[in-house]
């Protein structure tokens, strides 16, 4: 991990972030699709609970993460969340902000007493978490159809020791997680 900022701090994003958040991942993303999405699910109470951190480096936000709740369609029991969307700006990343983010994001999640989180994202980033790939192999559709040439991107997370045994199905997020737009690019 290469640090060339100042000190990094992780904390819960207050109201007041909101529109920093959304310029985050403006400027992380170059596009609006995932500011629209942080703000609807933000929004959204059906996707609660949610987790929402933030990477703040000397009293500026660089960063941002966001969990929300999901079910599994057919399967009862087992707690999960869906990672998305995760973003620092362009000129923080490779800094090992967003590795921070999403270490604390899981430990969290831990703490709440989630079983598996879901999320996709690239492939040689997230295995470094525990995430696996093609979590479809292992029983788990995403929320939507996913091109072939992106089953790697389809990943789990297990907090919780025997919930993969124990757990299969579609996945369901929020609603606005379902959008074919965030599944087919």
């Amino acid at each position: 991990m290469r640090r060339t900022g100042g000190k990094l701090e992780i904390r819960a994003t207050r109201s007041s972030d909101i529109e920093t958040v959304l310029e985050v991942h403006r400027r992380a993303f170059g596009s609006e699709d995932e500011p629209e999405l942080t703000r609807i699910l933000l929004e959204d109470a059906g996707a609660a609970p949610l987790i929402s951190l933030v990477a703040e480096e000397d009293g500026r936000v660089v960063g941002h993460i966001l969990l929300s709740s999901t079910s599994l369609e057919g399967t009862a029991g087992e707690a999960s969340m869906m990672v998305a969307p995760l973003g620092v700006i362009p000129d923080r990343q490779k800094n090992g902000i967003g590795t921070a983010l999403t270490r604390a994001a899981i430990e969290q999640a831990r703490q709440f007493g989630i079983d598996l989180l879901f999320l996709a994202g690239h492939p040689g980033y997230y295995p470094r978490f525990g995430f696996r790939t093609r979590a479809q192999d292992l029983g788990f559709a995403p929320p939507a159809p996913m091109p072939p040439d992106h089953a790697e991107a389809w990943m789990v997370l297990e907090l919780t020791p025997g919930a993969i045994q124990r757990a299969s199905g579609r996945v369901v997020p929020a609603e606005e997680l379902s959008n074919p737009k965030y599944w087919m690019e």
